[in-house]
C-alpha cells in the first residue's frame, strides 16, 4: 500500500514516476480515495492546471489520471459553492463544497506535496504546477 509522502526518506534517485493517490473528502463523503491510484506526481501536475483555469473563470474544468480511466471534474454550482465529481468506470462520486474551502485545501495540499518531493530529492520538473497552485491560492474565492 502507499505511504504518505511525508514519511518518505530522502532518495536522490526518486524519479518523477511514483505511484500513489490524492485523498479527497467533502464531509462525511470520500471523493479520492487510495483505490483511485496513479502516477501522482503527474497526477497533482493535472489537478493545478485544472485548479488554474477554474480559478481563471471556467465554470467547467476536468481532467483525467494519467494513466486510468478516472475522471475528475470541478464544476460551479453557485457563487460559493462547488461539485467535485469523479467517475471511474460505472462509479460515479460527487460532492458539493464551498468553493474556498475547497481551492484553498487543494491548493495547500498540492504544495506541501510539491515542496516533499523537493525535499526528498525527486524530479524538479514540476515548478509550473506548484507556481499555478501558489498563484490560485492567493486568490480571493470569496
Amino acid at each position: 500500500m502507499f505511504r504518505p509522502i511525508d514519511s518518505a526518506g530522502r532518495n536522490t534517485s526518486v524519479g518523477r514516476n511514483i505511484a500513489g493517490s490524492i485523498e479527497l473528502r467533502v464531509g462525511d463523503r470520500a471523493v479520492l480515495t487510495p483505490d483511485l491510484w496513479d502516477d501522482v506526481v503527474d497526477l497533482w501536475c493535472y489537478v493545478a492546471t485544472m485548479i488554474g483555469d477554474f480559478v481563471s473563470g471556467r465554470p467547467v474544468v476536468e481532467t483525467y489520471f494519467p494513466d486510468q480511466p478516472i475522471r475528475l471534474e470541478l464544476s460551479v454550482v453557485t457563487d460559493r459553492l462547488v461539485a467535485v465529481t469523479v467517475e471511474a468506470g460505472t462509479e460515479r462520486r460527487r460532492a458539493v463544497a464551498a468553493r474556498w474551502d475547497l481551492l484553498q485545501e487543494l491548493c495547500t495540499a498540492g504544495i506541501a506535496f510539491f515542496d516533499r518531493l523537493a525535499e526528498i530529492g525527486a524530479s524538479d520538473d514540476y515548478a509550473g504546477a506548484r507556481r499555478i497552485l501558489e498563484e490560485s491560492r492567493s486568490r480571493d474565492f470569496a
